[in-house]
């Protein structure tokens, strides 16, 4: 805007040159005599003012344009993916494009619950082993982290997963149940049954000690009512007293030896009745008792 500023003053000027070099010419006759101040002023002044209103008019024209207020300067401040502070520019108004780079997607990473049960396997002894002695370990394999129990006893896991336990066993059968307990929480079980063979050796009637029983009394008036039987037998074997108002147990001394008291608070008065006394190998004697109250 400047250079036509420029470009149509010099215009304006050279245009002002041209009217009074022509106004001076027109103004004074070749050969005339050299006029007076005065004169000369009056035959200048219509050209000079026309000059002067052309070159008003080209320089208000040409000030008129230039003084046109530009469109205001957008600031505009573009936001960078960097960790740099935000740079500000001012451009030109009109249309403005702004790059915004891509901002790179979050992503959720959801993790599913642990719902399975940790692997179980016993490894050692066999399922319907037969052991003589009483003290066995038991092992195996399961997750690793997990914790392996067998009832209210727990047994040693290492990092592997490897896990063993000892546990004493009864005689006969007996079935050994482990439960796995991973840390979730989630449970799975195993089972074994093994035997625990007792030696036993076997005895007949004739090898065993003399089997006697006898009644104290055969009769009470007391209340309630009750005898006293004694005898011998096989030591540490057990004696039954046995009757239909009354029985008790006894087992045979180290010695050979038993006694049992024994109350029959059903009986009834005047009444005689049977008891039966019975060791466990089946020897047996039979004795009548009454009660007599006073």
């Amino acid at each position: 805007m400047s250079r036509d500023l420029d470009t149509r003053a010099r215009q304006a000027a050279a245009g002002l040159k041209a009217v009074m070099e022509k106004a001076e010419l027109t103004s004074t006759p070749p050969m005339a005599p050299t006029p007076k101040r005065g004169m000369f002023v009056a035959g200048l002044r219509p050209a000079l003012v026309v000059g002067l209103l052309a070159i008003g008019s080209a320089v208000g024209v040409a000030l008129m344009l230039d003084s046109t207020p530009a469109p205001p300067a957008t600031t505009t401040t573009i936001a960078v993916t960097t960790t740099q502070a935000p740079v500000t520019t001012t451009v030109p108004a009109g249309p403005t494009t702004i790059f915004v780079a891509p901002v790179a997607p979050v992503t959720t990473t959801t993790v599913a619950p642990d719902l399975e049960p940790p692997d179980l396997v016993i490894t050692s002894p066999e399922n319907g082993a037969h052991f003589s002695e009483k003290t066995i370990t038991f092992a195996g394999i399961t997750e690793p982290g997990a914790r392996v129990f067998a009832g209210k006893y727990e047994a040693d896991v290492d990092s592997e997963g490897n896990w063993s336990i000892v546990l004493i066993l009864s005689e006969g059968a007996n079935k050994a149940s482990f439960t796995a307990r991973d840390e979730a929480g989630n449970e799975s079980e195993a089972s074994v049954t093994v035997f625990y063979d007792v030696e036993t050796t076997t005895t007949t009637v004739n090898e065993l000690a003399k089997f006697t029983a006898e009644a104290t009394y055969g009769s009470c008036s007391l209340t309630p009512p009750y005898d006293v039987y004694h005898g011998t037998g096989e030591p540490g074997s057990l004696v039954t007293i046995t009757s239909e108002y009354g029985s008790g147990s006894v087992e045979v001394g180290l010695e050979g030896g038993w006694e049992k008291q024994v109350f029959f608070e059903t009986a009834p008065p005047n009444v005689t009745f049977v008891v039966t006394v019975i060791d466990e190998f089946g020897r047996q004697a039979q004795f009548e008792f009454v009660y007599l109250p006073t």
